[in-house]
């Protein structure tokens, strides 16, 4: 934070524009700046951040919306989030969506078999809910599946470890870290189905990801995950466990059935690209620099 807004501007001086990518502007240069906001996570979530985390984005987010800057939103439902958080930054807010990092691949598939969790382990993400269905799945309806968590290790998680015991799920949850693209296109290639409980998201990467390889989706139906996810997922009410462990039953029972959702995925991915985001993103800065040079008013 020091570098960013106390030396940094420094180097900033010869530059035409700035973008700052971190939802906070770079406070203290006068350059035409364009931010993008890619979540609001310390207003809907608070709880994944720490007390300072939450006290620098604040207060960070609320001085980027005072400042006549032009603001990329990843998702229209950032857009809402930070209108209503942060009004005045409203009239000069961009849906910029992103787009997948894999290419569609509708020939290569693997044997399914297990199910899969993306994500960087932190609270917000939901892993121990899905720990919990898989208990109830052997539990109630004696469906034993296994689960492959993919993802860096966040914060606040010390739980899961011994959740997972207390489950007795400790043969049945396989953790590989962070992965290769190729290895993580390989893991939504033999998966059952990508399960995202994800309690908010500014996009929800994964969910494109795995339905440009054909792995079918289960999401929770929050924040921006239907606006992102459209009719490639099976959804779940967030938070309501008996409708994840329904999705997830009938994965494993019928899953012929359940993949036939795998159509919608791809043609789902088709809505989003790079080339798209990125003349979205120029016409953003043609905005940001053209409005510099109009003349202030007297």
């Amino acid at each position: 934070m020091a570098f960013y807004h106390g030396i940094l501007p420094w180097y900033l001086q010869k530059s035409d524009l700035v973008h700052s990518v971190g939802n906070v502007a770079c406070l203290l240069t006068r350059k035409p700046q364009v931010v993008t906001v890619h979540d609001l996570c310390q207003k809907i979530v608070p709880q994944r951040f720490s007390r300072t985390k939450r006290i620098y984005l604040e207060f960070g987010l609320k001085r980027t919306a005072a400042r006549n800057l032009e603001i990329i939103c990843d998702s229209e439902n950032t857009r809402r989030d930070l209108t209503r958080f942060y009004p005045e930054a409203s009239p000069r807010a961009h849906v910029v969506h992103c787009a997948c990092k894999f290419s569609p691949n509708k020939q290569e598939v693997f044997s399914r078999k297990d199910f899969l969790f993306v994500g960087t382990l932190e609270p917000g993400k939901n892993l121990d809910s899905i720990l919990r269905a898989l208990c109830r799945l052997r539990d109630e309806y004696g469906l034993v599946a296994r689960l492959k968590v993919v993802g860096a290790k966040g914060w606040k998680q010390s739980h899961i470890a011994p959740l997972i015991r207390e489950l007795q799920l400790e043969e049945t949850v396989d953790f590989l870290g962070y992965l290769t693209d190729a290895d993580l296109r390989a893991q939504y290639k033999s998966a059952l189905c990508l399960v995202f409980p994800s309690s908010y998201e500014g996009f929800g990467f994964p969910l494109l990801e795995a339905q440009s390889q054909g792995c079918p989706v289960i999401s929770a139906d929050n924040s921006c995950l239907r606006e992102v996810g459209g009719e490639g997922c099976h959804y779940f009410q967030d938070g309501h466990m008996d409708q994840l462990v329904e999705l997830m039953r009938y994965c494993l029972e019928r899953n012929e059935a359940f993949s036939s959702i795998c159509a919608a995925g791809f043609e789902n991915c088709e809505r989003f690209s790079w080339e798209k985001s990125a003349e979205l993103t120029l016409e953003v800065y043609r905005l940001e620099l053209e409005k510099r040079k109009r003349p202030a008013h007297k």
